[in-house]
């Protein structure tokens, strides 16, 4: 519900799981993104990051900015 609410009035979210309790939120999210997991929460995720390390994370939503600011400045 929470990120539903957020979605409602506008906002991006990214979410991040690796349980099968985690797969609604993974799938109603802007972008889902697993740590390997459970098959549940791979199947409704948009990025599955392989290994536990949370750098890694930080990493994929700046090239994931990064990608938006210039498809953005392009259109």
């Amino acid at each position: 519900m929470f990120i539903a609410a957020l979605k409602l009035i506008g906002c991006s979210v990214a979410m991040t799981g690796d349980s099968v309790a985690d797969a609604g939120s993974l799938k109603e999210a802007n972008v889902g993104m697993c740590f390997g997991g459970c098959d549940v929460a791979r199947d409704n995720s948009d990025i599955i990051i392989r290994d536990s390390n949370f750098s890694n994370v930080s990493n994929a939503a700046k090239w994931g900015r990064n990608i938006h600011d210039n498809v953005k400045r392009f259109l």
